[in-house]
């Protein structure tokens, strides 16, 4: 049963390692405009607010249910699911950090100024 809590732990890890990985990427990205990042700070802020209620509200419920967990099954069991309940919180964390950051809009083909390109809509849904 110890080996679960270690095998949970490393996936969680390697989870949290890529959710950096991939918000380091999408933070080196061009940021836009000074309008766009007015709007991204607006945005950050509500999101962590919105985070950090939310983790207040979870970490209660989190407690309880391991609780529950540690009297109907085993200890393990238990804190098997508060590691891989505070990874995933903090994977949130990461992702809720990387979302607000504004991307340019795409790039118009060359030879046709109205036609996107592949793999991106129109505004029109043409």
């Amino acid at each position: 049963m110890t080996a679960l809590i270690v095998v949970s732990g490393l996936i969680s890890l390697l989870a949290l390692g890529s959710a950096a990985y991939y918000n380091a990427f999408v933070a080196r990205q061009p940021r836009g405009t000074n309008r766009m990042k007015e709007i991204q700070t607006y945005i950050r802020e509500g999101a962590m607010t919105f985070m950090i209620e939310e983790a207040k509200h979870m970490t209660i419920a989190i407690v309880a249910i391991g609780i529950i967990l540690w009297i109907l099954f085993y200890w393990e069991v238990a804190v098997s699911f508060w590691i891989g309940a505070f990874f995933s919180m903090a994977a949130g964390f990461i992702g809720m950090n990387a979302a607000p950051f504004p991307t340019p809009p795409p790039q118009r083909q060359r030879g046709n100024p109205s036609r996107m390109p592949s793999g991106s809509h129109s505004p029109g849904g043409a």
